[in-house]
């Protein structure tokens, strides 16, 4: 429960600290309207049915739905995301007792950090409405996580404990925080 009201406090500290002199569509949108913009959005992903599977009864269960409440909402599902696989690196390392997969999963929680502290500055930077240094930290990012899976582009899973699942999830949700961000951009600007 503590978990859902902190992601909650974020959201609103967030949402506040954004000055409403940035400009931008801050309306509450219609549940058709949510439906519709998640389908957009998702659209720009590489699997959209998937993204749509993700997204849509996280976000569709708000009733104060804005572009930039969908932003915050994608950042916080990747952060989620992260921390997950972050956890399961080092459950991973922890369990395997052969050294070289111990090795790329110490690896790839390194780059998993970088992605966490990536997270974070994107999180401040949300408030002060720089949208190219926020699409620079998502780029970021996402080589973060191609460099994981590089690591283990030539190696056996037989002795991995590693959930790749979780990782395709998260590529997705990275994916859908670029769209929303990117619209967000746009609405700001306009």
């Amino acid at each position: 429960m503590s978990y859902y009201l902190r992601n909650i406090f974020i959201a609103l500290v967030l949402a506040i600290a954004v000055p409403s002199s940035l400009g931008g569509d801050w309306n509450i949108m219609t549940k058709p309207e949510v439906e519709k913009y998640l389908s957009d959005l998702c659209s720009q992903t590489n699997n959209t049915d998937y993204c749509l599977n993700l997204v849509e009864s996280e976000v569709n269960g708000s009733n104060n739905t804005t572009i930039l409440s969908v932003a915050l909402f994608a950042l916080d599902s990747a952060k989620e995301t992260v921390d997950k696989v972050h956890e399961d690196l080092e459950r991973s390392y922890n369990e395997t007792k052969d050294a070289n997969l111990k090795n790329k999963y110490l690896q790839c929680s390194y780059n998993y950090n970088d992605a966490i502290r990536n997270f974070e500055l994107v999180k401040k930077t949300f408030s002060n409405g720089d949208c190219e240094h926020i699409l620079h930290r998502i780029d970021d990012t996402v080589e973060d996580v191609n460099r994981c899976s590089r690591e283990f582009s030539d190696y056996s899973f037989e002795e991995g404990y590693l959930n790749w699942m979780t990782n395709n999830e998260f590529r997705t949700r990275l994916e859908f925080l670029r769209a929303a961000t990117i619209n967000w951009a746009g609405v700001l600007l306009s």
